[in-house]
């Protein structure tokens, strides 16, 4: 079955958790009093959705399908980060752009790899026109998703990034990365995760938690 794919405009959350799990290992303190953690790549993301305001029947009809197509936590979905607003071109514009309205302004930026990078690599070689990324920004290869760590320039419109979570596979050059409308590949974290309580048989401020599925 193809991943479900998230109605990002009609399901709207009025908060939104993206927090990378599993992320280090400890040895636990020696004799000193002081434990030494490493960076595992074995992180992956939890995603919360929390917030929504389900009014109506098509909103409701929308939830309940999405509930029985992902069978509990059989199957994967693609949802988004919500975070083009704070993408490269979303930043160049004045008072931004409404989460709810979605993302529908032209692009006018293009970033993509100039270099190859193996599975579990931490840096990325881009290169792009228009707006250029930065730290702390969300991008996805796919449906999956990343974070920029850091940026170092090396030269006119390139740089390497660093990004988490560590890469899931290996990249190409002249991949391009959605920096646009990131989105990640999850499943429901727990298989009740999708019930929906309706107030007076109408309304509903439900959330909803998701594990990165690997």
């Amino acid at each position: 079955m193809d991943p479900i794919v998230w109605p990002k405009t009609l399901l709207v959350p009025g908060t939104v958790k993206l927090a990378l799990q599993n992320q280090s290992r400890g040895g636990g303190a020696g004799v000193a009093g002081v434990e030494q953690v490493v960076v595992s790549p074995s992180a992956r993301w939890s995603i919360a959705f929390s917030g929504f305001a389900i009014r109506t029947r098509e909103q409701v009809k929308a939830w309940r399908a999405i509930e029985a197509q992902a069978d509990c936590r059989a199957n994967a979905l693609v949802v988004p980060a919500y975070d083009w607003a704070r993408g490269p071109v979303r930043d160049q514009l004045a008072g931004g752009v409404s989460f709810g309205s979605g993302p529908f302004l032209p692009s006018t930026s293009s970033i993509a790899t100039t270099a190859g990078a193996a599975i579990n690599a931490t840096a990325l070689s881009v290169s792009w026109t228009g707006p250029g990324p930065e730290p702390g920004q969300h991008f996805s290869i796919g449906a999956q998703l990343y974070r920029v760590a850091t940026l170092a320039s090396t030269g006119a419109n390139a740089a390497t990034l660093t990004v988490r979570p560590w890469l899931r596979g290996p990249v190409g050059a002249g991949v391009a990365l959605n920096f646009d409308d990131p989105v990640c590949l999850v499943r429901l974290a727990k298989d009740d995760g999708l019930a929906l309580d309706l107030e007076k048989w109408r309304f509903a401020s439900p959330s909803v938690e998701f594990l990165e599925s690997l």
